[in-house]
């Protein structure tokens, strides 16, 4: 009989180290599926943070080739508008409405770099372009006041507009310089 409870003793301890290995089976499945989430979830934020930063390239990109765009349109602008400047020939339509087109050009320029929109990274130095705007807007909206009037003054602070605007311009290249 002693071997009979012996028998169930080891039985009884068997059972307990089985119960125990399955309990331990269990936990560990228990943890290896919380770890399994972790990873899943740190996949997931891995995954988010470059699709963040291959975003915020994108903008970037956008960003600076609209800004380039809308210079070089600019300058071809001012050169333009230069031009006719040079020679003026005030009683001529065709001169008029030269000017006239260059000028509304300028505008529409003014206001398509006023509607970027600029990234984070970029935010402070796109303050000194839109400051240039406020300058240049000057130009489309008081010179032809100032040719119909002959008006010397006026061309005198759109000429001091157009310098400040220059200015601003001058700031922006250099903030954009400086950014990393």
């Amino acid at each position: 009989m002693k071997k009979k409870g012996e028998k169930m003793k080891v039985k009884g301890n068997k059972f307990i180290l089985i119960i125990m290995v399955i309990s331990f089976l269990f936990t560990s499945i228990g943890c290896s599926s919380s770890a399994k989430k972790d990873i899943e979830t740190k996949e997931k934020d891995e995954v988010a943070v470059e699709t963040k930063e291959k975003d915020e390239v994108a903008a970037e990109i956008i960003y600076l080739s609209e800004v380039i765009e809308y210079t070089e349109d600019f300058s071809a602008c001012f050169k333009g508008l230069g031009n006719l400047l040079s020679s003026p020939n005030l009683g001529d339509e065709t001169w008029n409405l030269l000017v006239a087109i260059e000028l509304v050009e300028m505008e529409s320029l003014i206001e398509k770099t006023r509607t970027v929109k600029a990234p984070l990274k970029y935010e402070e130095a796109h303050e000194a372009l839109l400051k240039a705007m406020d300058y240049y807007e000057t130009i489309p909206k008081y010179l032809p006041k100032a040719i119909d009037n002959l008006d010397v003054e006026l061309l005198n602070e759109i000429i001091d507009n157009m310098e400040m605007g220059t200015l601003y311009i001058s700031l922006y290249t250099e903030a954009l310089g400086e950014i990393k």
